[in-house]
């Protein structure tokens, strides 16, 4: 009986051994998973821009001529026909009285002489030269009125007027500058954007905004018009949006960091970044099936900070492993740590 034990010890022991030396399931991988979530992705692409006005002008003289007044204040609020500066006007209120009169004499020729005509007193053709006559003085007073009113300049629109470059008595000639008038609600905001988005490209795509000078603000405004072709030099498109600027908080001229929304997904699958696994040109996940990890290819689509959009090949709400990839193997059992 001893010997008969001792014979069934050693097979069990050589089974054992047998066993030990063959190649065996590896252990579970303990991992950490995630849900693919569903969430509304953008693609965008970041440029600089540089603000200016919708309508900016400098206002300048139409006539030549010495100021006389000057009515308004620099860095005011002006409205639009508002007087800015009244030149001297002498010689205009002068020739204007002038073709007043003329105006008037012929006018009232003209009216005496009418009557006449049904009685045959004058003839039609006197009529129609008093009536030429009274349609040139009418013309040359016209032509007074518009001298005389050049001699006063208005705001062309309503808006924010800068520094004055003129004073009383300064002599000016046409095109003198005055003072910078802006409108600066809105303004305007201009970026070249890469010829490779071209196709993307159109009116009324959101644009975000931001400058150093307004931490954590962001201005969102639209594109509203942009060059039909790229510059030979940068290949790029010229483009220009609209952001509300009601507290008047930027300024034209000021650079801005432009994000531009090319689209935007309201329902994307979308997975933490460290969970995508890229070998050469093919992209995967590990995902979990029944205990057992399982290789997923996807497509990848927009790149964010921290996530990625998975545009084929996986579900929202399929876990995802993002910690413990490098233990994973197709088929292995993984252990979710809780």
């Amino acid at each position: 009986m001893p010997r008969a034990i001792a014979a069934i010890a050693i097979v069990l022991l050589a089974a054992c051994a047998k066993q030990a030396a063959a190649p065996g399931s590896p252990p579970p991988a303990t991992v950490d998973v995630v849900p693919a979530a569903s969430a509304p992705v953008e693609r965008v692409v970041r440029l600089l821009g540089q603000t200016s006005a919708v309508d900016g002008v400098m206002v300048g003289a139409k006539t030549t001529g010495i100021v006389a007044e000057i009515a308004f204040a620099s860095g005011a609020e002006v409205q639009q026909g508002q007087i800015l500066v009244r030149l001297d006007s002498a010689r205009e209120e002068a020739a204007l009285r002038e073709s007043q009169g003329e105006r008037d004499k012929a006018a009232k020729e003209l009216e005496n002489r009418q009557p006449l005509l049904a009685r045959g007193l004058v003839s039609q053709d006197d009529i129609d030269r008093l009536a030429a006559e009274l349609a040139a003085k009418e013309g040359k007073l016209a032509v007074a009125r518009a001298a005389l009113a050049e001699r006063t300049i208005v705001a062309p629109f309503a808006g924010s007027i800068g520094i004055r470059r003129i004073s009383v008595g300064s002599l000016l000639q046409p095109g003198s500058p005055i003072a910078p008038l802006a409108r600066m609600d809105p303004l305007q905001v201009a970026f070249a954007v890469p010829e490779v988005h071209l196709a993307s490209l159109r009116p009324g795509l959101v644009v975000r905004a931001s400058t150093p000078a307004w931490p954590g603000r962001v201005f969102s405004g639209n594109i509203t018009a942009f060059d039909p072709g790229a510059d030979e030099a940068t290949r790029a498109v010229g483009a220009v949006a609209v952001l509300p600027n009601p507290d008047r908080a930027l300024k034209p001229g000021m650079a801005l960091t432009v994000e531009l929304v090319l689209q935007r997904l309201e329902e994307a699958v979308t997975v933490p970044e460290q969970a995508v696994v890229q070998q050469g040109g093919q992209a995967f996940v590990w995902t979990v099936v029944e205990g057992k990890a399982k290789r997923q290819d996807v497509s990848i689509g927009v790149r964010m900070a921290g996530s990625v959009q998975i545009a084929e090949g996986l579900e929202a709400g399929t876990p995802v492993v993002v910690q413990g990839l490098q233990f994973v193997r197709p088929g292995q059992p993984v252990q979710v740590r809780k």
